[in-house]
């Protein structure tokens, strides 16, 4: 392949992506343009709030978008309410050679990994918009305190179960086992 052939295609690649890149930013903006403030900041007094979202389907079957819209609002909720996140990062640098004839190596390595598990009680549908582009969105909502008093139930009966203090002990022999790879 010949090098003004090369550059060309290159050159059109970073056209395409700059455009590509500029056109998403104007569907957004464009499909949220109309929409409620609820949709991008989910607010509700008393409440825990999220946003879950869902676009047509081929079937335009709307209880299937409906429910879609509603488990990825559920997702964020639990999500709020509780997540356990495990993150390591590995960082080695290396000079070999002496003088001009030297390399500097380098290895980054980093690994994260979210869980969500919850159980949600009360989830209830507060709002409904559905934009131009036909993306069903809506807003769930859980009372604080029925979470609140959750939580509470939770803590308190996990300090009683076996369960829990065998999870702790698992929890507690990652950790080390974490450290001890990261002093490495």
């Amino acid at each position: 392949m010949n090098v003004s052939l090369l550059k060309s295609l290159l050159i059109f690649s970073l056209i395409s992506s700059i455009f590509w890149g500029c056109s998403q930013k104007i569907y957004v903006e464009n499909e949220l343009k109309d929409a409620p403030e609820w949709v991008t900041i989910p607010k509700v007094k008393g409440y825990i709030a999220e946003v879950g979202s869902a676009t047509t389907n081929s079937a335009n079957d709307f209880n299937f978008q409906r429910e879609e819209a509603m488990a990825d609002a559920r997702d964020n909720l639990a999500k709020q309410i509780s997540i356990k996140v495990d993150n390591m990062f590995k960082s080695f640098k290396a000079v070999t050679g002496n003088g001009q004839e030297s390399t500097f190596d380098k290895s980054i390595e980093k690994v994260s990994k979210q869980i969500s598990s919850q159980t949600l009680y009360g989830t209830k549908i507060n709002k409904t918009w559905i934009s131009k582009s036909g993306t069903f969105y809506v807003l769930m909502i859980i009372d604080t305190n029925s979470v609140e008093r959750f939580l509470e139930k939770t803590f308190n009966s996990s300090f009683k179960n076996d369960n829990a203090l065998y999870q702790r002990f698992l929890a507690s022999k990652a950790h080390i086992e974490l450290k001890k790879e990261l002093e490495n």
